[in-house]
């Protein structure tokens, strides 16, 4: 057996050898794994991010066997909670019910026009049919598909845009412009799943950006939904939605999104 001799070293300069070994060791560590812990935008090709969003997300087949949703959850705002219901269906049915204590407020697009009703319990309902920008606030999702599935609508151009980071990560940017509005859609490149959708428009000459992040992904009919969505405004959190069940394709009529029948007294018949 050989034996090596082993050189003289002072403790003191042993305590620094290790400590520069382990810090090397750390730092080259941290460079192999670095894409892997903070996410880099490699791709520079629109077409590739959108195939790997629709793959990470379930797929082109199982997204086109969709065709209605309906999520349970609640609604934080405002200081209150309202137990929420929303139901979507292709190509561009939205309606959604919101419930505090004995009110309902029920807001929905037929494809046609969009509408509000307000009951409470033992008093006659309020409808109204909803217009401008008002009305396009609620419209503004009201496609089924992503725009990453679905690409661009009518009028619209749809480009990949430089990555921005946030954080320690760094997101793919899907830009949307058209008609004096542009939305932005920020993609995490680990897993292709969106992390936040921004949305820049004017009102009455202010200009107002609205975004909505998304987290708690969970696997619903092999489709991924965030149960958990926080919306902002101009920088300021005005809501956080928790989503407790999500149902695909759980048979809804067209009728279900029309306006309802009001009797003379006020009163819904249907």
């Amino acid at each position: 057996m050989l034996l090596f001799e082993m050189p003289f070293y002072s403790k003191r300069t042993l305590v620094i050898h290790n400590v520069m070994r382990r810090s090397f060791f750390a730092a080259f560590l941290f460079a192999l794994l670095a894409p892997l812990l903070s996410g880099q935008a490699t791709l520079t090709d629109l077409q590739e991010v959108r195939q790997g969003y629709i793959d990470a997300n379930g797929g082109a087949e199982n997204l086109a066997e969709i065709q209605s949703l309906r999520v349970f959850g609640t609604l934080e705002e405002g200081g209150e909670t309202y137990e929420v219901a929303l139901v979507k269906k292709r190509p561009h049915y939205k309606r959604i019910i919101l419930r505090h204590m004995q009110n309902d407020l029920t807001i929905s697009h037929n494809g046609e026009q969009t509408w509000r009703l307000f009951e409470r319990h033992g008093a006659p309902v309020m409808f109204e049919v909803m217009e401008g920008e008002e009305a396009l606030r609620f419209e503004s999702d009201r496609d089924f598909d992503s725009p990453l599935v679905a690409g661009p609508p009518e009028g619209q151009q749809m480009r990949l845009a430089p990555p921005q980071r946030i954080g320690r990560s760094q997101y793919y940017v899907v830009e949307i412009a058209g008609d004096n509005q542009r939305m932005e859609i920020l993609i995490d490149p680990r897993t292709f799943k969106e992390f936040l959708t921004r949305t820049y428009s004017f009102v009455d000459g202010e200009r107002i950006v609205t975004e909505s992040r998304f987290f708690d992904y969970v696997k619903v009919n092999d489709v991924w939904v965030a149960m958990r969505v926080e919306r902002y405004r101009n920088g300021e959190k005005v809501s956080l939605m928790r989503l407790k069940r999500a149902e695909m394709n759980p048979g809804v009529f067209n009728s279900f999104f029309d306006p309802p029948r009001i009797s003379a007294e006020g009163l819904r018949e249907n």
